[in-house]
């Protein structure tokens, strides 16, 4: 007979009370805490720790557990913990959690994170960060693909360190660990499908860090030349965590810039990837705007959601900027002569 289903509050207290008896008798003596997770943008979220020995704790967000009980007739509360468990275990840490006020401990697992400056207000209170546009980028310490600890002023404050400073170690670890590299979108798509859905490409991804600018050059064109429509490239990093801060390393943004030989448009996925698109008369960036807003609105985690602007890096200046929503395309003298004829005889050139 199936129970009924608990309230939000008591479905808690009910994981509290009861999640060790799940448990394996070696963590009788755990130390069970639930409590709400500031994450990206500033969402909240219950998070649940299962502290053993003080070692650092996956957290277990059940906020989406409650969701499934709730719409699920099938799923009990011993379901719920049982999936609890098995999610602890899966990621259950295997590494020694370095002193984190001992600043040597901890100087080579320092690494950034982008996040969105305006959406992040309270995030941002207290902790150090560094401007870049209209994100952030904060620091944190990489103890593994997957975990990480938030620096904090108070963390910051013990190691006696300049902000600019800790900026560079930051910028040189976030490189070295996160290893950017491109992917063609098709490549990719074929990938996530688990078929060959586009055209497979002879020369799917490289790493941005090792490639010759010439043999990047030569990445761009066979896969240019592959693409009927507007080419797009992924930009990641290579533990596909938080691949934005690529956006971060002006070394790379002109390496792309050059191998293109042209300006080329950067779309905010995600905090994990981003999407380059090469500069072209088939491109209107004000039609790329509104429909960053939307996909980010109906198909992107608020955790994982960047920013809804658009970003064009410009050759000429050799600099990264937000598109702004007055900005025009420049269209060629020409196709916009096309344009102009076509709009003023729209039956032009159509079959009667």
């Amino acid at each position: 007979m199936d129970e009924k289903k608990l309230e939000y509050d008591v479905f808690i207290e009910y994981i509290r009370e009861h999640i060790l008896e799940y448990f394996p008798e070696g963590y009788a003596n755990a130390e069970v805490t639930i409590k709400d997770v500031l994450k990206n943008n500033d969402n909240r979220r219950k998070g649940l720790f299962i502290n053993v020995d003080k070692n650092i704790s996956p957290i277990i967000y059940l906020d989406d557990l409650y969701e499934s009980y709730k719409n699920n007739e099938s799923l009990e509360m011993g379901n719920i913990c049982r999936i609890i468990y098995d999610t602890y275990k899966s990621q259950e840490p295997d590494f020694i959690v370095p002193d984190v006020k001992n600043f040597d401990a901890v100087k080579d697992k320092i690494v950034f994170k982008l996040i969105n400056t305006e959406n992040n207000k309270e995030f941002l209170k207290d902790v150090p960060s560094i401007q870049h546009l209209d994100m952030s980028a904060v620091f944190q310490i990489q103890l593994s693909p997957e975990a990480s600890i938030k620096v904090t002023d108070n963390i910051f404050n013990m190691w006696n360190i300049s902000k600019d400073e800790l900026g560079k170690i930051a910028l040189e670890n976030t490189k070295r660990i996160k290893q950017p590299k491109l992917v063609d979108m098709n490549s990719m798509l074929n990938e996530i499908l688990g078929f060959v859905a586009f055209e497979k490409s002879s020369n799917p991804e490289v790493n941005l860090d090792s490639i010759a600018e010439a043999d990047l050059k030569e990445f761009f064109d066979d896969n240019i030349m592959n693409n009927m429509t507007i080419p797009l490239f992924v930009l990641i990093s290579e533990d596909k965590v938080n691949g934005a801060t690529c956006m971060l390393f002006e070394d790379d943004m002109k390496k792309i810039a050059n191998a293109l030989d042209k300006n080329f448009y950067i779309i905010p996925s995600s905090i994990h990837e981003l999407i380059i698109i090469p500069d072209s008369e088939l491109l209107d960036p004000m039609e790329i705007k509104p429909m960053i807003s939307e996909v980010n609105s109906t198909c992107v985690e608020l955790t994982d959601k960047l920013s809804d602007n658009l970003y064009k890096f410009d050759k000429e200046e050799m600099k990264l900027k937000i598109v702004k929503t007055e900005e025009a395309p420049k269209l060629d003298q020409k196709l916009e002569e096309d344009i102009r004829r076509n709009v003023s005889n729209p039956n032009q050139g159509k079959s009667r």
